[in-house]
């Protein structure tokens, strides 16, 4: 659903993405839509926090997952330094696991990879003119969310962390503990306990059993990989060999 009445002002917009080829094809589209005067890119989200010092941008498209962080991240701390212009996260992540956080960070839209330029077209036409754009899945996961008791955090992949979410998918992507680590600019003592909370939260019974079910869901939720057979995956983590110690309407888009 779109709300509001956009500007005719033109508007200078910031995409961050840390995949080249799409990064360059989104910027490249959006620099011909009309009332865009300028759009500008950053790779990382340290690229993008000086990007936005140095720059006025009506608008900022986001993907969730980046080199140095995530656009989740960096939507918090734009805000915390006092940016208000609206954002539009775009990712290949499950929505209805990152749709209701995205908004929760502070976002205005959120929009699939999967879907057409057309509908990115349309969702930052919605943020700009100062409305929200969500799916039915968004909508609906965060009408469930706000349908829970005060304190209760939900099951599973609703109990977890924004970290211990982005650790999860990684883990899902068959990255170790060095790599997540090395990835994140963590200390692999850090992700080991962050593996190990969401080992508990899942109750999952050893480290072998975490990494599986990080592969499981990047292929059925994620879909990382669509068509594959989870039950056929062998983890690749060398390091989890061991267990452990112990109001807005959609707008229509289709599930």
């Amino acid at each position: 659903m779109t709300v509001g009445k956009e500007e005719r002002s033109a508007h200078k917009v910031l995409v961050v993405e840390d995949h080249p080829l799409f990064r360059e094809a989104l910027v490249a589209r959006l620099g011909l839509e009309p009332g865009v005067s300028e759009c500008l890119e950053a790779a990382s989200v340290q690229e993008a926090r000086r990007m936005l010092l140095e720059h006025d941008f009506a608008a900022m498209v986001t993907d969730i997952s980046l080199t140095d962080g995530t656009g989740l991240d960096l939507i918090r701390r734009m805000r915390a330094e006092g940016h208000r212009m609206p954002v539009l996260v775009v990712s290949a992540l499950d929505e209805s696991v990152y749709g209701e956080r995205a908004f929760r960070a502070g976002a205005q839209g959120f929009v699939h990879k999967l879907e057409t330029p057309a509908r990115i077209i349309e969702a930052l036409h919605a943020v700009l003119s100062g409305g929200l754009y969500l799916s039915q899945v968004v909508s609906r996961a965060i009408s469930q969310s706000s349908s829970r008791s005060p304190g209760e955090s939900g099951n599973g992949i609703e109990s977890l962390s924004d970290r211990e979410m982005q650790i999860y998918s990684l883990l899902g992507q068959g990255q170790g503990t060095r790599e997540i680590a090395e990835r994140l600019f963590l200390s692999p003592h850090t992700v080991e306990s962050h593996r190990e909370r969401i080992r508990a939260k899942l109750g999952l019974r050893n480290s072998m059993a975490l990494v599986q079910s990080a592969l499981r869901w990047s292929l059925e939720e994620g879909g990382l990989l669509r068509g594959a057979d989870p039950d056929n995956l062998q983890p690749g983590d060398s390091e989890s060999d061991g267990a452990p110690a112990d109001g807005v309407q959609p707008n229509g888009a289709k599930d």
